[in-house]
């Protein structure tokens, strides 16, 4: 009887094991289902409708697959839904660079009216309590400032990560979008600051001299995401542009000049627009 009970345990193991390897792979098996249903039985409404569920998962590799598969086969039975498939995937997963591709592929060629983003509206607050300064340059999160301190706001699901508790305002993404480099007025004193997009990491860079006190902006990150170039200035002296060292707060005057409007970093960090 004991060896017979331990049989049944040891069953019950390893369909356990089994159930629980199943779950991480489901939805591309469910994936690779839907495009069975569409390729091998040629039944499109009902491969459909399996990539419409697919597409409200939470895996998003497959929810965007499973949109271009559904704009294909809208496609293919001339449906206008094709559009507004593709349209989502750009909109909502541009985080997934594949099949963001393949959905602008569709849109440039049979839809072409409809290529580019497409227009999305984002609620917010009221703007003396919210204002939006951009997306990330994965288009996945959006950057604001709420009152005083400094938010993301995710595209998609509308879910809100707070990156400050304190002030910070002329935020700027690194090109990789990982960190957000901004400016800090605490008290008496004024400096640049860094914080990862995840929230994490909060660090000083680097202290505003007094007598340069007014800081104008963070223009933007270096390539090489151990530099910012910043413009500083006082009531008195020149505007400067400034090149600072992130390993160790080092700051070199690039430029000076009585003002500069709304300076610019070319994308190769070579020259200042």
């Amino acid at each position: 009887m004991q060896r017979l009970t331990a049989g049944f345990l040891f069953a019950g193991v390893l369909f356990t094991a089994g159930a629980a390897a199943q779950q991480g792979p489901r939805a591309e098996i469910d994936l690779q289902a839907a495009m069975r249903k569409e390729s091998v039985d040629g039944n499109l409404k009902a491969a459909i409708e399996a990539y419409r569920k697919l597409a409200q998962g939470k895996d998003r590799a497959v929810a965007a697959k499973a949109l271009v598969r559904m704009g294909q086969c809208y496609d293919m039975v001339g449906d206008a839904e094709a559009r507004k498939a593709y349209e989502r995937v750009v909109s909502d997963f541009a985080d997934q660079h594949d099949a963001v591709a393949e959905a602008r592929k569709h849109l440039g060629t049979k839809h072409a009216a409809a290529v580019g983003p497409a227009a999305r509206v984002i609620p917010m607050g009221s703007f003396a309590e919210e204002s939006a300064i951009g997306p990330s340059p994965d288009g996945r999160f959006l950057l604001q400032r709420k009152r005083s301190r400094l938010e993301l706001r995710e595209v998609g699901s509308g879910g809100i990560r707070i990156l400050t508790k304190g002030d910070g305002h002329s935020p700027v993404f690194s090109s990789d979008g990982k960190s957000i480099a901004f400016v800090r007025d605490a008290g008496k004193e004024t400096a640049i600051w860094t914080v990862g997009a995840d929230g994490k990491d909060e660090r000083l860079v680097w202290r505003v001299p007094e007598d340069w006190r007014i800081v104008h902006e963070v223009v933007g990150w270096f390539p090489d995401g151990k530099r910012l170039l910043v413009q500083v200035c006082n009531k008195k002296d020149p505007h400067r542009l400034l090149v600072i060292s992130l390993s160790d707060g080092a700051a070199t005057v690039l430029k000076e000049d009585e003002e500069f409007v709304s300076p610019q970093l070319s994308p190769d960090g070579k020259f200042v627009v």
